[in-house]
């Protein structure tokens, strides 16, 4: 395997690891994606935020958002 970059994790990332470890909210919801959702939505200014799995998913949400059709 070819590394690109070690991850650089402190003590802090391990402790919210193991915080939702412990919730049992591994999951695509659950209180840290709440969380998550309402700090983004402050940083940039909006009423709201939604969390999603991967870049392909945000993509495909704001081409029907726009309404973007074949063509």
């Amino acid at each position: 395997m070819i590394a690109f970059a070690r991850p650089d994790l402190s003590e802090l990332e391990e402790h919210y690891l193991l915080e939702a470890f412990r919730s049992s909210w591994i999951s695509s919801t659950g209180e840290f994606i709440e969380r998550f959702e309402r700090q983004f939505a402050a940083l940039c200014g909006t009423r709201a935020a939604i969390a999603v799995a991967n870049g392909t998913v945000a993509l495909h949400l704001a081409l029907l958002a726009l309404d973007v059709r074949p063509g």
